[in-house]
């Protein structure tokens, strides 16, 4: 994988006059997806196209982004710049998933940032 453009930041107001506040603040030296170099056989997975499909929010206020390549990205948009909490491999959250609601992750468990695939979501079917 190679990053194809730079990242560009817009700035000025937006639609509703309020200024935009983004800027890019980190550089591509160390981006790599998760698991490039993790063997196929790990029990939980690795993020192999971490490109987001569906963004799921939840009644606690984060939003559950699943991913691509499968894996599972949980996300505290209430912090400038967001913040990920959580975060699972494609054994765990199977790839190209759109549309569900959030019954198998116990979101009072995201206070904080948390390992990989920690804790476990519950198998609801």
């Amino acid at each position: 994988m190679a990053v194809a453009n730079e990242a560009s930041v817009f700035s000025g107001p937006n639609a509703f006059g309020m200024n935009l506040i983004g800027s890019v603040v980190e550089s591509y030296d160390d981006a790599k997806e998760n698991g490039c170099s993790t063997a196929p056989n790990d029990e939980a997975g690795v993020r192999p196209n971490n490109l987001p499909i569906c963004p799921i929010a939840s009644k606690k206020g984060l939003v559950y982004v699943t991913l691509a390549g499968g894996g599972l990205l949980v996300l505290n948009p209430s912090t400038t710049p967001m913040t990920i909490v959580g975060e699972y491999g494609n054994r765990i959250v199977y790839g190209a998933g759109c549309g569900g609601a959030v019954l198998s992750f116990d979101d009072t468990q995201y206070a904080v940032s948390r390992p990989q695939n920690t804790p476990m979501p519950i198998r609801v079917f």
